[in-house]
């Protein structure tokens, strides 16, 4: 995941045949790479650059990639909807999947 995100500038979450598919809403990969930490997997892991990835996640909402099932932000790739987290601490229904996202 840390790797996808030096080439293609995000985390992925629905990744599948090397391309990012639509995903549940959140930022799935982020919990997976805390969890990885916290439990001490070390090895060859750079962990500096997956904190710098999740601090992207975390701080830049990523393009819209104009999914006809949202518009209004991106469905493959970091956290869309990030512009309401980021503002109120919650996503407004101005998102679609803002239930989702907000559960994710």
């Amino acid at each position: 995941m840390i790797d996808i995100f030096r080439h293609d500038g995000y985390l992925p979450d629905g990744r599948s045949s090397h391309f990012n598919g639509a995903t549940q809403g959140g930022s799935n990969a982020d919990n997976v790479l805390a969890d990885a930490f916290v439990k001490g997997v070390r090895g060859r892991v750079n962990w500096d650059d997956g904190y710098a990835a999740m601090v992207k996640d975390a701080e830049i909402a990523p393009p819209s990639n104009n999914d006809e099932r949202d518009t209004g932000s991106s469905t493959k790739e970091g956290r869309g909807a990030l512009q309401d987290w980021l503002q109120h601490g919650f996503i407004t229904t101005n998102f679609n999947r803002s239930v989702s996202r907000a559960v994710e």
